[in-house]
């Protein structure tokens, strides 16, 4: 009920939606991962099965599924969505090979998660319920709280651990695309702690920071999305 707060969400998906390359592909096979109650992926893609370890007060067809071990065949998916999910798998590239088993050649894992902006890095680190460590000496999260995470996972992938993912992944190549939220973000105070700022002044410094990330992105920018594309 937040217009700040749903209409940056809905423009990651639009995002995701873009960079899949599947708008009007009704038959696409579309799996999102940790789709949970902020999730509006049928909005851009109607096909898709919602996933999550939790149930949905919404009325789309959510199913349980444990990332470890996907009850699908090889090769099903065109498309997986993954909004601020990897950085929570307890064993990320395991579950990332099994991501990759059930997508088909040439498909995508597409993901929305904390980017490593100076701001970032700074607010994840001391104002954030979530740790960001870069300085662990491997991915695995040995809790099985779903909510302990590591939200450095993305950038450890594609810097101190990239060798490990591609030896391990070789069918999966990371891209990065461009941060999607920033500061606007911050001062609303997210999903946690939603502060007194109203929703119509939060709009107007999203839509001028989007304008001039291109510059500022690498300094103020909060979330990123990446694909892993299927060879």
């Amino acid at each position: 009920n937040d217009a700040f707060l749903y209409r940056v969400y809905e423009d990651i998906y639009k995002e995701f939606e873009r960079i899949s390359g599947i708008s009007g592909i009704t038959k696409a096979k579309v799996l999102e991962i940790g789709a949970g109650d902020f999730s509006c992926a049928e909005k851009y893609f109607p096909s898709v099965i919602k996933s999550d370890v939790e149930s949905s007060s919404d009325d789309v067809l959510i199913e349980n599924h444990d990332v470890d071990r996907l009850s699908y065949p090889n090769n099903y998916f065109d498309i997986i969505l993954a909004k601020d999910v990897i950085h929570h798998f307890k064993n990320p590239i395991d579950n990332l090979v099994e991501l990759s088993r059930v997508l088909k050649p040439g498909g995508l894992i597409i993901v929305s998660e904390p980017y490593w902006s100076l701001l970032g890095r700074f607010i994840f680190r001391f104002f954030h319920p979530e740790r960001w460590d870069t300085k662990v000496l491997r991915l695995e999260i040995d809790s099985l709280d779903p909510w302990i995470s590591n939200q450095a996972l993305l950038y450890l992938l594609n810097s101190k651990f990239k060798e490990e993912f591609k030896n391990r992944v070789p069918s999966l190549q990371i891209k990065i695309y461009g941060p999607t939220y920033g500061l606007a973000y911050a001062l609303s105070g997210g999903v946690f702690s939603r502060t007194f700022i109203p929703a119509n002044l939060l709009l107007v410094i999203y839509k001028l920071e989007k304008k001039i990330f291109k510059i500022t992105g690498r300094f103020l920018a909060l979330n990123i999305i990446a694909s892993f594309k299927k060879y």
